[in-house]
């Protein structure tokens, strides 16, 4: 976190799609505006997914680059306690099954700050 407005955070997720699945990681610049009791935020990242599947013929286990980009909201309980709802869109290499895990996910939070 550097100040109010803005952080640097990390992140690590869980990604399938058919027989192939993905643990996505990132290094995250976002930034935020405090507007009352609702704090929208944006931001991007790069990182890395790390790759396993196969198809009918080929294997693959293997760590591609990526990048995220994502907007979100959050809804502020207290000073501490928040709700909160995000869309993301990562972009991925292909892998070398020709395989491209990226795409869109929504996700909602509870959060607690320190």
């Amino acid at each position: 976190l550097i100040g109010r407005f803005f952080a640097i955070e990390g992140n690590v997720g869980y990604l399938t799609r058919e027989d192939n699945w993905g643990i996505p990681f990132f290094l995250n610049a976002r930034g935020g505006i405090p507007i009352r009791f609702l704090e929208p935020y944006g931001g991007l990242g790069i990182g890395g997914l790390y790759v396993k599947g196969n198809n009918q013929m080929l294997s693959v286990d293997e760590v591609v680059f990526a990048v995220d980009f994502f907007l979100g909201l959050n809804w502020n309980l207290g000073k501490r306690l928040y709700l909160g709802a995000e869309g993301k869109y990562i972009l991925t290499q292909k892998t070398d099954l020709g395989l491209n895990l990226g795409g869109l996910a929504v996700t909602g939070s509870l959060g607690l700050r320190f």
